[in-house]
């Protein structure tokens, strides 16, 4: 099973509206609202795990409200994430930073990035059965002002050792008429999937995949030493 919500914020009303008529389903979809301007994703994050537990191989997919899903988004993130790897904890349906491990996999017809702990908060799937283990260890080791959102889904992978997916191509691509609430008003244009499949239809996903290459190691003791990660 998988179940889809959105996370938005009141001043997002019409975007969201955008996001969700990609949706065959939309009836179907869990919104849920930031009402308190904590400028991140994580509070909509750690509600909807909360509020959405499951078991086994179930998955909560999660989605920005400046994101544009590709057509019959519902089956085609459910085709892709029933050929993802055995050892997949989280899935970034977006991919839109380094273009040389999306790049890699094109050309080898690999359809995942493996990475130690690489999350897009645009659009990833995270597996159900551990959304209370990735709570329980943010709340020890991060501080609490911290809101970034798939920051701390990143942190939380990389500290325990679950294995990060990217998915290529990207199934979900950020508005580019759209400009980031929390970075300074950035553009989405700047932002957009490095491969994006706006008709997924035609792709035969399949287990194959790419190392992004940098070690959850690396990526703990820079952001540690940043003041982001605290009692490791």
């Amino acid at each position: 099973m998988i179940k889809f919500v959105i996370g938005t914020v009141p001043e997002r009303a019409e975007s969201l509206l955008v996001t969700l008529s990609r949706f065959d389903k939309p009836q179907d979809v869990t919104v849920i609202c930031d009402t308190h301007a904590t400028k991140g994703s994580w509070s909509n994050i750690s509600t909807a795990i909360k509020a959405h537990p499951g078991r086994g191989d179930d998955w909560l997919v999660m989605l920005d409200d400046d994101t544009l899903p590709c057509c019959n988004f519902e089956h085609e993130a459910a085709r892709a994430l029933k050929s993802s790897p055995a050892d997949a904890s989280v899935v970034s349906l977006f991919w839109g930073w380094r273009s040389s491990p999306v790049e890699r996999a094109r050309a080898l017809g690999a359809s995942w990035i493996r990475t130690a702990y690489f999350v897009y908060g645009a659009a990833f799937a995270i597996r159900s059965s551990l959304r209370g283990d990735c709570l329980d260890w943010n709340a020890k080791h991060v501080r609490t002002d911290n809101q970034i959102g798939d920051a701390r889904v990143s942190y939380w992978a990389a500290a325990t050792g679950r294995i990060c997916y990217g998915l290529a191509p990207s199934i979900v691509q950020h508005r580019p008429d759209q400009t980031s609430i929390v970075q300074g008003g950035r553009s989405n244009e700047s932002f957009q999937a490095i491969w994006y499949a706006d008709d997924a239809s035609g792709v035969e996903w399949n287990d194959r995949c790419v190392d992004y290459g940098k070690t959850a190691e690396q990526f703990m003791r820079s952001h540690a030493a940043a003041g982001n990660i605290i009692n490791l």
